[in-house]
């Protein structure tokens, strides 16, 4: 079973479950062969990219129409290695506790990445962070 972190716009995220594998969820939703709910479709400004997580999560978004943020910075050196890894975990569904455990940092530690990251990201959610690292390629091309 795949968990899909749904994020369709700004306010509008859902985690829904599929039977496929994670990569090939991914090819679907990337190929345009995956559709949102009928109760999230409008909310969808652009078309849908995927990216996995990990075995078993895939992040999935609307792309802006033009497919570009103006005035982004490339994301390399843009975040440290440590923000980079909260981010990641982040994505994957793990709460504060957890990243803070997996990573050995307190979980103040964490808040503060998370913080440094919104800012450097020029968002104000994580949710929004999640979605501009992959806007940004944090995790590589879609399939």
């Amino acid at each position: 079973m795949t968990v899909l972190l749904y994020i369709a716009g700004e306010n509008v995220q859902m985690l829904l479950t599929d039977a496929r594998p994670a990569a090939e969820l991914c090819r679907a939703v990337n190929r345009g062969q995956w559709l949102p709910p009928p109760a999230l479709e409008d909310a969808s400004a652009g078309r849908l990219r995927a990216l996995p997580l990990s075995q078993q999560v895939v992040l999935v978004f609307a792309l802006p129409e033009d497919s570009a943020l103006p005035g982004t910075p490339p994301l390399a050196g843009l975040l440290s290695p440590r923000q980079t890894a909260v981010l990641h975990l982040l994505a994957q569904g793990h709460t504060a506790d957890q990243i803070a455990a997996t990573l050995g940092l307190s979980r103040r530690t964490v808040f503060l990445h998370l913080a440094a990251v919104r800012q450097r990201l020029r968002v104000y959610s994580n949710t929004q962070a999640v979605l501009r690292a992959a806007q940004m390629g944090l995790w590589g091309k879609p399939e």
